[in-house]
């Protein structure tokens, strides 16, 4: 098991050795496979990704993610070994029988993704809300552990009976994407509306700081979404930096993240405090969201978060496996590929009583916290 995590760094250090010799980018292909998957639980998907990553090792290098409401492997492959693997794929999904040892892996390394995650406590609490909203139970660090075989085929043969979302970059130097499946698999409606305005606390004995996220969820205008995500924290200028990180420093990390989901655009704020802190910080990011309920953004903040989202977008896109992920996240969520290509020009004509109308409709944040 440990073999095959060194086997990976192996092969991703040669890739980088062959850029350096002089080998050009555009000679490897990127391929994503994703699958919406709301009624699987996520420690049955991890085992399902890396699984997924253990088997196709052999035609390319695979890297797993998740998300809310889905997941997928994004492969990347020398070009002229392309073909090889997109009949592999084919063949891959419809293989429900993997085996005793392939889930062993399989589980040994999402157990490694899990620890990797608690260690990072943003990550951590993002993943408890997210769990928490579509109600399966909070993670802990060894569930995975506990995936049988048996569970793992189950899924497997659900999602076989349609085809999955397969995406295609035949070079990695320009952003360019295909939709190789014919009939991807629809997102399913959650059984539930998702639950957003909750309050949750957990202990964290490893750290002498107070972590807190306060994190929603909207279905609605994603481009909207993105620039108010920008406005809460695009660098060092924006409000909640500024709140926490300004004349009277609260907190050790204050950071805003916007993330592109099948279920729709997470906005998130995250701030690592002293214990003592903590009741300020809280008190400042209620506010700071009661601004945002009510559109209090200006012209101008409002002409920064758009120029802010326009570069983000940009920056996102250069990153070949970043960019499948949102791309594959977006298409997941119902979105046309050719939306995503015309983001830039979305940004820029943005008006501010658009972003007004949408902010009254944005639900209440639900607010986590990890004490010492």
């Amino acid at each position: 098991m440990r073999f095959l995590s060194l086997c990976n760094l192996l092969a991703v250090t040669l890739l980088l050795m062959t850029f350096s010799l002089g080998r050009t980018p555009s000679s490897f292909c990127v391929l994503t496979v994703a699958v919406p998957a709301l009624d699987i639980p996520l420690p049955v998907q991890m085992v399902l990704a890396y699984g997924w990553q253990v088997r196709m090792s052999e035609y390319a290098i695979g890297q797993a993610w998740w998300t809310l409401g889905g997941w997928g492997i994004t492969f990347l492959v020398e070009a002229e070994r392309y073909h090889e693997l997109q009949e592999a794929v084919p063949k891959e999904w419809q293989q429900v029988k993997w085996g005793v040892l392939t889930v062993r892996q399989a589980r040994w390394l999402a157990t490694q993704e899990l620890q990797r995650w608690q260690r990072e406590p943003m990550v951590w609490l993002v993943w408890q809300a997210r769990t928490f909203a579509i109600g399966q139970p909070l993670l802990v660090s060894d569930q995975t552990l506990q995936v049988r075989l048996d569970e793992v085929e189950a899924a497997h043969t659900r999602l076989v009976r349609r085809e999955p979302l397969l995406l295609l970059s035949p070079s990695s130097s320009r952003c360019e994407f295909t939709v190789l499946s014919r009939n991807p698999m629809p997102l399913p409606s959650p059984r539930r509306p998702l639950r957003i305005s909750f309050r949750r606390e957990f202990r964290h004995p490893d750290s002498q700081r107070a972590h807190a996220l306060w994190w929603l969820v909207t279905d609605s205008d994603q481009v909207v979404a993105w620039v108010l995500g920008e406005w809460l924290g695009g660098g060092t200028g924006a409000r909640w930096f500024q709140l926490l990180r300004g004349d009277q420093p609260l907190a050790y990390h204050a950071l805003a993240q916007v993330q592109l989901t099948p279920l729709g655009t997470e906005l998130s704020l995250y701030s690592a405090s002293m214990p003592s802190h903590l009741p300020v910080v809280q008190q400042r990011a209620r506010a700071l969201w009661t601004d945002l309920l009510n559109g209090r953004i200006s012209a101008d903040e409002l002409e920064r978060a758009k120029r802010l989202a326009e570069l983000r977008y940009h920056q996102l896109i250069a990153d070949p496996l970043k960019a499948h992920q949102a791309v594959a996240c977006w298409l997941m969520a119902g979105k046309p590929a050719k939306a995503w290509q015309q983001l830039p020009e979305r940004f820029r004509t943005l008006q501010l009583s658009a972003v007004k109308s949408f902010c009254r409709t944005l639900p209440s944040a639900a607010e986590l916290v990890m004490r010492p």
